[in-house]
């Protein structure tokens, strides 16, 4: 894509995935690709003590915190607007059964739970929304990033 072609990148935990040797260099490209003050908008694993195999089955090679997101990429020329971490509702249980159950191959990629399961699970990330509206969470199993190019 050429220079500044876009207003808008939206990255989901693509830093993380381990075809990516270099995600200062990605976020670079991002920038370059971002016209001056557009935005990122950006997902990624929090935790590198909740790697597991869940990690090896989505292909995460590095888990982040909010500290180190922030620092990437201020020093890939973005100006941070909004870094939290998301997810905090169902920390508790993800962190349970990634550090405690599973046993070899355990990942919950492809699961899919019922519909009330699922109700619980929306109305937790409600709550979430509504906070991190006025305040950013202290933990949880992502951190969440919205950043705008400098320059």
């Amino acid at each position: 894509f050429s220079d500044g072609a876009f207003d808008c990148v939206v990255s989901m935990d693509v830093l993380a995935h381990r075809s990516v040797g270099d995600p200062a260099a990605a976020l670079g490209e991002v920038r370059r690709v971002l016209a001056p003050g557009g935005h990122l908008v950006m997902n990624l694993p929090a935790y590198q003590w909740l790697y597991s195999d869940h990690d090896l089955a989505v292909h995460t090679d590095k888990r982040y915190t909010r500290g180190s997101a922030g620092d990437l990429l201020r020093k890939t020329g973005f100006e941070v607007a909004l870094l939290t971490y998301w997810n905090a509702f169902l920390f508790p249980a993800i962190a349970l059964r990634r550090k405690l159950g599973g046993g070899a191959g355990a990942s919950d990629k492809g699961v899919r739970y019922p519909g009330c399961v699922v109700g619980v699970f929306r109305a937790g990330l409600a709550v979430e929304r509504a906070v991190i509206r006025r305040v950013g969470l202290p933990f949880g199993v992502s951190v969440f990033a919205l950043a705008r190019r400098v320059g």
